[in-house]
């Protein structure tokens, strides 16, 4: 009887741990939009001028002061208060009229902030607001 009670026991603090894991998940979740549950998709490209760039079959990349710019870097989205609030990264190259474009896209960004800050690899912020950040984002580097 000692041994069925102890299960039974067991199973009942598993059962109450796992609610407050799916609870505390839940929340994070239900956080993550604002209050009508609005989120916006970034998207656009960074452009690196001739010269600072070269290319092979894969596509263009940075080079000397931009070889951190290439598919696969990280692009991180902060609102108006700075708040990390979605991470993409690099995803593919368009190269044309002597430019380099890296193109990304960030998903699931909370669409309650007046402006964003969209940040590619290490480098400063670029600021855009909310209008602009609704259409695709043509910005450039190199100038």
């Amino acid at each position: 009887m000692k041994f069925r009670k102890r299960t039974m026991v067991i199973a009942v603090a598993s059962l109450v741990c796992a609610g407050g894991s799916i609870a505390g998940l839940s929340a994070f979740l239900l956080s993550r939009f604002d209050a009508g549950g609005t989120t916006r998709t970034i998207r656009g490209s960074v452009a690196i001028e001739y010269g600072h760039y070269g290319n092979n079959t894969a596509g263009c990349f940075g080079r000397g002061g931009y070889d951190d710019l290439h598919v696969g870097t990280r692009v991180v989205i902060t609102d108006a208060t700075q708040r990390v609030v979605g991470v993409g990264e690099i995803t593919a190259t368009d190269e044309r009229d002597w430019r380099c474009k890296l193109l990304f896209q960030v998903e699931g960004v909370p669409a309650d902030s007046d402006f964003y800050s969209v940040i590619i690899a290490n480098r400063d912020p670029l600021e855009v607001s909310a209008a602009e950040a609704s259409k695709p984002l043509d910005l450039s580097l190199g100038r």
